[in-house]
């Protein structure tokens, strides 16, 4: 009897001192392309980080996929294909327009504030704006054609 006491004393001792990794995310899932795949989740604590310019991955936290395109407002069947990269970015971002359809077609760029910081006319299929002297803030980028707005990105600057 005293020596089953004890065998069932260690048993919960040793059964209370074993830990595993574990964390309650609210989402989660698989992202895979010809490159490999990445799972990610969303409120899981982060552990260490690795890094280079364009690239940031934080190693055991499962990572959210943001999508920048705010808003969709006047082309209900999407005959201009805009493309604005790289997001985040350090120095400037290219508006890439890929069926050439730029005509009557300019951009507003406004910061986190709302303030207007620049706007312009879209000359070119590949047209390349500068935050070079901006601080790393969130931009807002409003593209409009025939003075109606068009389309709305968030530009993130480190």
């Amino acid at each position: 009897m005293k020596k089953n006491k004890l065998i069932i004393l260690l048993l919960c001792l040793t059964a209370s001192a074993i830990q595993a990794q574990q964390s309650t995310v609210s989402a989660g899932g698989v992202s895979a392309g010809a490159g490999g795949s990445v799972t990610y989740s969303i409120g899981q604590t982060v552990y260490t980080y690795i890094s280079n310019s364009d690239i940031i991955v934080a190693q055991g936290v499962q990572q959210p996929l943001e999508i920048a395109l705010l808003s969709v407002v006047g082309d209900p069947f999407n005959t201009i294909k805009i493309q604005v990269y790289p997001n985040p970015t350090t120095s400037s971002f290219t508006i890439n327009i890929q069926n050439n359809e730029i005509s009557n077609l300019y951009f507003h760029l406004f910061d986190i504030k709302g303030v207007l910081i620049d706007q312009k006319k879209i000359t070119s299929s590949n047209e390349i704006i500068s935050l070079e002297n901006m601080p790393g803030s969130t931009y807002f980028l409003r593209v409009f054609r025939n003075n109606n707005e068009f389309r709305t990105f968030k530009i993130i600057k480190k």
